[in-house]
């Protein structure tokens, strides 16, 4: 899934992989809770341009909601 720089995404998957960043910044990932509200899985972590940051978790089945910040932009695996 492409994310552009600042950008906001729905992960509809139950699992995340990782991110392939495209320019620097920093990437926030929330799991969606059955009960309507996010519980912060990844927050703020700092990711590199043309780096691979691992980010193996198991989100559920009400997905997730990916943020990007700090020009940061490239490729979620889900």
């Amino acid at each position: 899934m492409v994310i552009a720089a600042n950008g906001t995404a729905t992960v509809n998957s139950e699992q995340v992989g990782g991110f392939l960043a495209l320019t620097s910044g920093t990437i926030t990932i929330t799991r969606n809770n059955e009960d309507g509200t996010t519980t912060i899985i990844v927050n703020a972590v700092p990711v590199t341009a043309g780096i691979w940051t691992p980010i193996p978790f198991l989100v559920g089945f009400h997905g997730a909601t990916c943020t990007l910040a700090g020009g940061a932009s490239g490729t979620l695996g889900v």
